[in-house]
């Protein structure tokens, strides 16, 4: 298999795409969630952007069958919030660690 990095200094294009002038992503795990109800996760990218990003965001559980809702909120330069729910039980409550994996571009 054949391993290839590319450096860009500068702002690069995907085809005739969007032009991206910075790109961070990450993986950051979420704790559990014994209290219940809606918990909020303040997820920082490293470095600032220049301009507010766009974010895109994954959660994965462990093995189980648990089913989430989240939205992204308060985006900014620096890092954005995550608020996170589980739907399948009453209160919201979740006792395995959440795998966030997250990308924001600019």
């Amino acid at each position: 298999m054949l391993n290839i990095t590319l450096d860009v200094n500068g702002t690069f294009r995907v085809s005739s795409g969007t032009i991206f002038t910075k790109i961070m992503a990450g993986t950051t795990t979420l704790g559990q969630n014994a209290s219940g109800g809606v918990k909020t996760f303040t997820i920082n990218y490293g470095t600032t952007f220049t301009a507010v990003p766009k974010v895109q965001v994954t959660i994965r559980g462990e093995d189980y069958s648990d089913v989430f809702a989240f939205v992204t909120r308060n985006i900014g330069t620096t890092s954005f919030q995550i608020n996170v729910y589980r739907v399948d039980v009453s209160g919201g409550v979740w006792l395995q660690n959440l795998q966030i994996d997250w990308m924001a571009w600019e």
